[in-house]
């Protein structure tokens, strides 16, 4: 059956994603392909992906000729196909989620039990004064995502200043750029790697894997890793696969996972 890719369309976001060159992402691209009566999609985020734009688009001009290998959205994106076929996707239950929150907007905090807060954007200070702040008013976990934007230097800063509140500190998410600095890091700091590493999926590990689903590759990849400390994250995509982000959550069910 012949795959459609229809065309992309673009999410404006209210506040910045990333850092990449100095550059804050506000856009997220949509790419809606089908087969039959089954529909999935390919998310871009500039900063976000391992492949690039042009990557994706290349490929998605061959994608009906099975000769090579495809780059991880796209394996996705074909995987979820072939699960909607095979009727492989169940329905899930009791999904532990978390939510994300920007240092600006913590006081919209609602009795949850586990949230992301973006961290290292703006003034080193002034971020450490508003988590200590919030986590002296509210017992909740935190999951602090630095989107590689960390040195180790700054990233030892940052525990210490926080280290009256290492209980509420789930983990340090992706704070350095390069994987091989991850071994001048402090043991006692808990750290997530997310897909973006993949040196960490390989080595074993104990930290947690924060990983997106539609940036993975296979979800038959992603479904073995059900041993290890995973925790699933969104790239913004569309309500079509939030099932599927509940099935493969099901894998992991007592950890929170950012898939709302």
């Amino acid at each position: 059956m012949k795959i459609i890719v229809k065309e992309p369309f673009i999410k404006t976001f209210d506040y910045p994603l990333c850092k990449n060159k100095d550059k804050w992402n506000y856009e997220k691209i949509t790419i809606p392909i089908e087969q039959a009566q089954y529909n999935s999609e390919i998310s871009y985020i500039h900063g976000f992906n391992i492949s690039s734009y042009k990557e994706l688009t290349n490929q998605l001009n061959k994608i009906n000729h099975n000769d090579f290998d495809f780059l991880p959205e796209i394996k996705f994106a074909l995987s979820h196909l072939d699960f909607q076929r095979k009727k492989t996707i169940k329905k899930a239950s009791q999904i532990k989620k978390s939510s994300l929150y920007q240092l600006e907007n913590l006081e919209k905090y609602k009795n949850e039990k586990c949230i992301k807060i973006k961290i290292a954007r703006n003034n080193f200070i002034q971020e450490i004064d508003q988590l200590k702040f919030f986590l002296s008013k509210n017992n909740i976990k935190v999951r602090l995502d630095a989107n590689q934007n960390l040195n180790p230097e700054a990233l030892h800063s940052y525990y210490q200043a926080l280290k009256e509140f290492q209980q509420n500190i789930e983990y340090f998410e992706e704070p350095l750029a390069e994987y091989s600095l991850y071994k001048f890091i402090n043991k006692e700091i808990p750290i997530a790697h997310d897909e973006f590493h993949k040196e960490a999926l390989m080595n074993n590990s104990e930290n947690t894997l924060v990983i997106k689903p539609s940036l993975f590759g296979s979800i038959d990849d992603l479904v073995n890793l059900k041993n290890k400390q995973v925790v699933l994250s969104h790239c913004y995509e569309s309500e079509k696969i939030q099932s599927l982000f509940e099935y493969l959550a099901s894998f992991w069910p007592n950890n929170y996972h950012g898939i709302i």
